[in-house]
């Protein structure tokens, strides 16, 4: 059984701070190839933000992403899988809880 750890030992985990604006980080997640990030304050996780957040909660929700906290608009109640998880517990997770993106602690 293949570990995520070993899925993902090549990839890089991004991050930003939580008072940066969604435009701001809009940006960067452009600049990386990337749907979605971590956010982090202090090395602690406090949630993350994905293209769906900046659709539904920032366009469709008729917010300014210039005026507009990351933190205001993120998913703050992250489910996370240690890196030595097997793929299939991730993927459970995933199904269980109807997420795209989980976070990996290592």
């Amino acid at each position: 059984m293949s570990r995520v750890m070993d899925v993902l030992a090549n990839r890089e985990q991004y991050s930003v701070e939580p008072h940066l604006t969604v435009a701001e980080v809009a940006h960067r997640m452009a600049e990386l190839h990337v749907g979605a990030i971590l956010v982090m304050e202090d090395s602690e996780l406090r949630g993350i933000f994905s293209e769906r957040d900046f659709l539904v909660r920032v366009v469709v929700g008729g917010r300014d992403p210039n005026a507009t906290a990351v933190s205001e608009v993120m998913t703050a109640n992250v489910f996370t899988i240690d890196g030595s998880a097997t793929m299939e517990e991730a993927m459970e997770i995933m199904r269980i809880h109807n997420c795209r993106h989980l976070p990996v602690t290592r």
